[in-house]
């Protein structure tokens, strides 16, 4: 008499296990098959895979924004004008520096557009005022330091 199957993915899937339950018991020690997630739960996964996804890159850009408002808010250049990337990111200065080499020409820029005092990276302010030189190389109280010659 033969045995009727409904072919449901559960008794498919219970099929499979008894199979290889009895293979294991004849007393073969080494599987040859090897038992993984069944479509329905590999259907699972990759329905539930945008959600995760989506939650880890809301958790990336969150972090990203706090640490850029961080990194440009949260010292006391904050005052100081000059580009948004450039109080960011010291790219600004790489980008005109590096890549295009021309960076002494977009500080003369920076200078006309935002005055003498000008924020060229997060912790990098250029200063364009021939008497703040004195000030800025000063030693101690005395000014310059001068050697005997």
């Amino acid at each position: 008499m033969a045995k009727v199957i409904y072919s449901t993915e559960a008794n498919l899937q219970d099929l499979r296990l008894e199979a290889a339950a009895q293979e294991m018991e004849t007393g073969n020690t080494t599987a040859k098959y090897l038992i993984g997630p069944t479509e329905t739960q590999w259907n699972y996964l990759l329905s539930v895979m945008p959600g995760i996804l989506g939650a880890v890159f809301i958790y990336i850009l969150i972090k990203l924004g706090l640490r850029l408002h961080k990194t440009r808010n949260g010292t006391p250049l904050k005052g100081v004008p000059g580009p948004w990337l450039a109080s960011c990111s010291p790219l600004y200065r790489f980008w005109y520096a590096v890549v295009k080499g021309n960076f002494h020409n977009d500080l003369t820029d920076l200078h006309r557009r935002y005055g003498n005092v000008v924020r060229i990276a997060p912790n990098e302010v250029s200063i364009w005022d021939p008497r703040a030189v004195s000030e800025i190389y000063a030693h101690g109280d005395r000014g310059y330091a001068k050697c005997d010659m």
